[in-house]
């Protein structure tokens, strides 16, 4: 919550509105994020699992990871530390996980048969408490605090700082969250699992990029969004 109280104190209102314009981007990041990640992921994950190198739970768990929208917090601030367009960076990330509450279940009962009901009242109230809401608080403080402006500005860096700091511990807390449950998988298993997703990363990396530099050329803020867009999952 808090790197978006941040992003939202540093953005001004008519970026917001110029991020909303470009279907040809959002578009291409959207069809990436959601069916080219799945595609290659739901592949790979059923291939292991008919050759017993990973167990079932860690096939359902890669397929479904696949299908979720990329992490708000970890969009934006990889997009501001690598001096990328954060406007729509935010934008993208907030419009994806919105989207994904209605597309994330087809896609994954479409690639494992099985039943995916989501409570849309829970994930939308979720979603605009983890999201809309700070990005609102830091609109506002930074429209009605006198001289905000100005000192969103001038201690940018240090914003910047803040949100990376916020964003380590957030990882930390999901693996130390990740490995308190238990699991039938053997470590070799995990293991195989690990360092498939780490190819499967770079590949995506890669290829994106690649992509991105041919459509996208003209625009080198673009493409730093699109690539953590396109593999931040």
């Amino acid at each position: 919550m808090y790197p978006l109280v941040f992003s939202g104190f540093s953005l001004k209102l008519n970026e917001l509105e110029k991020a909303a314009s470009n279907p040809k981007f959002n578009a291409f990041v959207i069809m990436h994020n959601f069916l080219g990640n799945s595609v290659v992921v739901n592949i790979v994950a059923k291939f292991f699992y008919a050759n017993e190198i990973v167990s079932e739970d860690l096939m359902k768990g890669m397929v479904i990871c696949s299908c979720l929208a990329m992490p708000t917090n970890m969009m934006v601030v990889l997009t501001i530390s690598c001096n990328g367009d954060e406007a729509k960076a935010l934008f993208l990330a907030t419009f994806m996980n919105l989207l994904g509450v209605f597309v994330t279940p087809l896609l994954v009962f479409f690639y494992l048969q099985e039943n995916a009901d989501i409570d849309f009242v829970k994930t939308y109230k979720s979603i605009g408490m983890r999201v809309l809401l700070p990005v609102t608080m830091g609109l506002l403080f930074r429209l009605k605090i006198p001289k905000a402006e100005a000192f969103a500005t001038t201690h940018k860096k240090v914003f910047l700082k803040i949100r990376e700091r916020c964003l380590v511990y957030i990882v930390y807390a999901t693996f130390c969250t990740t490995f308190m449950v238990e699991t039938n998988s053997t470590r070799l298993q995990i293991t195989v699992m690990a360092i498939s997703q780490v190819i499967m990363l770079a590949a995506t990396m890669v290829i994106s990029w690649i992509l991105l530099f041919t459509f996208f050329n003209k625009n080198p803020k673009l493409r730093v969004v699109g690539l953590f867009g396109c593999s931040c999952h």
